[in-house]
């Protein structure tokens, strides 16, 4: 995208788009779902945590950084969560340009443990060569195994 038309512009100053304002959310979702709390999520097992994010898309995220809060010190957390990076789950719950996979890429980096980033190899391998090059490019890498972002 070198030419600026090519660029999405936005008319709100905060970058929301109008149409994203405008939902209504009753009709998206009528049971109040995004409303309910979240349970204690320390207090999950590593395999109820992966579990919960894949039947849970309300607080799915939550339960993707609980697990990569533990794998630091948690190996099986680092493998299931780097399974779930793969899942389109996680590679279309976008923010911006950047997925779940990526903030998980890159969580499974910091934590910095042999596990952890061979995990993130893993998982790294599995995207296209251009989303491969969008992943170095926002960890300011020229190769992912140079990359060491702060956890």
């Amino acid at each position: 995208m070198n030419n600026e038309s090519e660029m999405p512009r936005f008319e709100e100053p905060d970058g929301l788009d109008p149409e994203m304002l405008n939902l209504d959310w009753e009709e998206i979702d009528p049971e109040g779902l995004r409303d309910t709390p979240p349970p204690d999520l320390s207090s999950m097992s590593t395999q109820a945590l992966y579990d919960f994010s894949i039947s849970n898309y309300v607080h799915r995220g939550r339960a993707v950084f609980e697990l990569l809060d533990r794998a630091p010190s948690d190996d099986s957390a680092a493998r299931l969560v780097s399974e779930l990076a793969k899942s389109p789950l996680l590679r279309e719950d976008r923010m911006h340009r950047a997925s779940m996979t990526w903030a998980v890429i890159a969580r499974l980096l910091a934590a910095e443990t042999p596990v952890s980033r061979s995990c993130a190899y893993e998982v790294f391998g599995s995207l296209s060569p251009g989303e491969q090059d969008e992943v170095l490019s926002w960890l300011r890498a020229s190769r992912i195994e140079d990359a060491h972002p702060e956890n």
